[in-house]
């Protein structure tokens, strides 16, 4: 007896036939709950794109009220940026941007002296963020703040010690006369005085060795190794500022300096020293001489020394001029080692 040839294709289109008739029944017999599912599903699209939107829109402003403040710090100062910064971190906690905040506020803190707050922000990214971009500079900076904090408990203070020390001055028997030599402790020495020679002519600058100890007795090394003669300058903000152009020969010496703070003003021929790119530390050489006052810099950087003769050659400097030789006109006995953070 022949075996009948099953249809394979009319049977794959009957079952598809059936299971559609199926599903159509059913929904035919569920048109409300269709219609809920139907309506809840374009909600949830509809609120996911809505979300989507809100946090990218977010994200803009955040980045615009990152710029806003450091536009804020160029005009006003670095306390309305921080000010800013603090209000960008609190209204934009859930955006993409909030890392780059929470970095940048850090930096700020730690560059105005703020340490705890500066620790305490590094902190809030480490536990938060640890697999960020910015993880390893923000460790960096970190450690460089555990560093200059343990420097300023600690290691000025013995750099300090018998270099600023009060005196009290015994008169001369039967005179009004003050004899410095009836002082007791050590006589407290005069501040080092160096001669810059350039190509417009020479001026003096007064060193600030009690308030800036480190950073006088690291430009005294390089001073001895002749490292400023034959440098060019340049111009910083056009009219603001002039320095030495040692981006080059800088970028061998594989150190930062400590940030040393003191009261001093920021008047002009103030000379400063710049700080390295994360902001958390000076860079070892780059001395800057201010041809104008510039008070927001007052306790926010370190000012270590200022022009006290030939300011108008100074003002002559071009960027086609150069340093001749720079010499010591007065020193102190000794200074001490300077103390450097190592490059990671």
């Amino acid at each position: 007896m022949p075996v009948a040839e099953r249809d394979y294709i009319r049977e794959e289109s009957g079952n598809a036939t059936s299971l559609f008739s199926r599903l159509a029944f059913w929904a035919e017999r569920n048109s409300k709950l269709v219609t809920l599912l139907i309506t809840a599903l374009l909600i949830i699209i509809v609120l996911s794109a809505i979300n989507y939107y809100y946090k990218k829109s977010q994200s803009k402003r955040a980045e615009q009220a990152i710029n806003d403040a450091l536009q804020t710090e160029y005009q006003y100062g670095i306390k309305d940026a921080i000010k800013q910064l603090e209000e960008a971190k609190g209204r934009y906690g859930s955006t993409t941007t909030f890392p780059k905040i929470l970095y940048l506020l850090a930096n700020k803190y730690h560059e105005t002296g703020m340490l705890d707050e500066a620790k305490t922000t590094y902190e809030e990214f480490q536990k938060n963020f640890p697999n960020h971009l910015l993880i390893d500079s923000v460790n960096r900076a970190y450690q460089t703040l555990l560093k200059n904090k343990a420097w300023l408990e600690q290691d000025k203070k013995k750099l300090l010690a018998g270099m600023n020390i009060d005196t009290n001055p015994l008169k001369v028997s039967g005179t009004d006369i003050q004899s410095p030599t009836g002082k007791i402790g050590p006589i407290k020495e005069p501040n080092t005085l160096v001669e810059i020679e350039t190509s417009k002519g020479k001026f003096t600058c007064e060193l600030f060795d009690n308030e800036s100890p480190n950073t006088v007795a690291h430009f005294m090394k390089l001073m001895e190794k002749n490292f400023y003669n034959g440098v060019k300058f340049a111009m910083i903000n056009t009219d603001e500022r002039i320095a030495p152009d040692v981006g080059l020969i800088q970028a061998n010496l594989d150190y930062y300096l400590p940030i040393e703070i003191n009261s001093r003003d920021a008047a002009v021929g103030s000379i400063i020293l710049a700080k390295n790119e994360q902001g958390d530390a000076n860079a070892p050489a780059a001395i800057q001489i201010l041809l104008k006052p510039i008070p927001d810099l007052k306790e926010k950087t370190t000012i270590l020394g200022i022009v006290t003769e030939g300011m108008d050659n100074v003002r002559k400097l071009t960027k086609d001029d150069s340093i001749t030789k720079v010499t010591a006109t007065k020193k102190r006995t000794s200074y001490p080692e300077p103390q450097v953070i190592k490059k990671k």
